[in-house]
């Protein structure tokens, strides 16, 4: 790929890129778009290429983070970010895919494990004790309520926590 030169262009806004379902607790608007002459995703990709075709170094706002409800994880750590509904405080903490108990601490907006019931006493029993999760069981067809981002001008970064 040549070297394209920047031109003024670059720096007209044109909208915002679509985004996950904020939180009302931590508002912050979707990162805006600029009149780039490839996509933040695209230039993500040549810089992973390593070929020298890369126009910008790539930022955090040039990718999309995407913590889906299907992994019961993310519900039990509160970490939801996708199209779905906003996480009531209520639904926050509880079981992860382990069966591990997590409290959600409203004061510092996030969970911790459930104090007081270790899963493990030694962790040497570890093979006995944990019991892998059927990850073909979790609601995959409720996680289409995603598939908007596929269009997303941003690298997607989708996380499966686990434990």
């Amino acid at each position: 790929m040549s070297k394209i030169p920047f031109s003024e262009d670059e720096l007209k806004f044109t909208g915002y890129h679509i985004n996950v379902t904020m939180d009302p607790t931590r508002p912050m608007l979707p990162p805006p778009d600029y009149n780039t002459p490839i996509t933040p995703k695209e230039n993500f990709k040549n810089a992973f290429k390593r070929d020298g075709s890369v126009l910008w170094i790539p930022t955090s706002s040039d990718m999309l983070s995407v913590e889906s409800r299907t992994n019961t994880d993310h519900i039990a750590r509160a970490e939801i970010r996708d199209l779905g509904p906003i996480q009531k405080p209520e639904e926050k903490g509880g079981p992860d895919l382990f069966g591990i108990e997590w409290v959600f601490v409203p004061e510092v907006g996030g969970s911790m494990v459930k104090p007081g019931n270790p899963v493990l006493e030694d962790v040497n029993d570890w093979e006995e004790v944990i019991k892998f999760p059927d990850i073909d069981a979790l609601d995959w067809e409720g996680c289409k309520i995603n598939a908007p981002l596929n269009a997303s001008k941003r690298l997607l970064g989708v996380t499966f926590q686990n434990g």
